[in-house]
């Protein structure tokens, strides 16, 4: 050191420099993605007061976790009022969506939920990539206590016992094209 600055190319003592690893890989999966809303959450804060509203979100997301776990998908992230999941066949999701919904509204929220399914790079404990934005985009079109699904998610769906109501072609912020959306029926 000179006059008090370290020179970049010289460690304090007794500092080792890190070992240096190869990045870890990504996986590129065919992921369905899950993500859900609470309606009205900054009016709810507003209304509830911080601490009410930290207790009630706890309760959230621990409701949200277990369907998740239940209907064997990965909880990935909290988005503050909202979850962001992956599971395999969209199934699995929808399912995991109605479990959310309905846990949540008995501590008086409500949520929407957007699913698509689509390839993820997964790497680090985290997943990336174009279908994440389809996911969230979806959601964002969803009406309270509704799940939609793109039409991704309805085409792989054929032939199941789950319920779709068409909601039309939609403009999806950021994404190319016109995407046709689906509601889960009641």
């Amino acid at each position: 050191m000179t006059g008090g600055v370290a020179s970049p190319h010289l460690l304090p003592l007794g500092r080792a420099w890190p070992r240096w690893r190869p990045a870890r890989p990504v996986r590129r999966v065919v992921t369905t993605v899950l993500f859900t809303d609470i309606v009205d959450s900054t009016a709810s804060v507003a209304r509830l007061g911080d601490r009410a509203w930290r207790d009630l979100l706890t309760a959230h997301d621990r409701a949200t976790r277990s369907a998740v776990r239940r209907h064997r998908g990965r909880l990935v992230k909290t988005t503050g009022d909202g979850v962001l999941a992956t599971f395999g066949p969209p199934v699995h999701g929808i399912e995991a969506a109605r479990a959310i919904r309905d846990a949540v509204a008995a501590l008086g929220l409500e949520i929407r939920a957007g699913l698509h399914t689509g390839e993820c790079d997964h790497r680090d404990g985290d997943v990336h990539g174009i279908a994440l934005h389809i996911g969230a985009r979806v959601a964002a079109t969803a009406r309270p206590g509704e799940i939609r699904v793109s039409r991704t998610v309805a085409d792989i769906l054929t032939g199941s016992p789950v319920p779709l109501e068409d909601r039309g072609e939609h403009l999806l912020r950021g994404v190319p094209g016109r995407w046709r959306l689906y509601a889960i029926a009641s």
